[in-house]
């Protein structure tokens, strides 16, 4: 199964409201009709959130594309974007946050 097609069966799960899961709250926002932002965010003491990570990708023909990679719960924070690094790691850190997304749907 392709990483959009696995993407595309998280939309029916997740949306601009965020789920909490395990301490953790998983949000999928639609930024237009093929720009996404899949994000695990943890909570801060002040009513604040942290992203651990974010993500923003975009859906082609069922094709999905990583376009940049955002983590400011790590020290130092992590801020790539697909001019600046290796498509093979944008990659990989997208399909480690869609298994985490894919762990917490057979969870909830």
């Amino acid at each position: 199964m392709t990483l959009g097609t696995r993407f595309c069966q998280l939309l029916q799960h997740f949306d601009e409201e965020k789920k909490e899961y395990a301490g953790h709250y998983y949000r999928i926002k639609k930024l237009d009709q093929t720009h996404y932002e899949i994000a695990c965010l943890v909570p801060g003491y002040c009513g604040d959130f942290s992203y651990h990570p974010k993500m923003k990708v975009e859906l082609i023909d069922n094709q999905l594309l990583p376009l940049s990679y955002f983590d400011n719960e790590v020290i130092p924070t992590i801020h790539k974007e697909k001019i600046d690094v290796d498509s093979a790691w944008l990659n990989k850190k997208c399909l480690e946050l869609i298994s985490k997304f894919e762990e917490v749907v057979i969870e909830l």
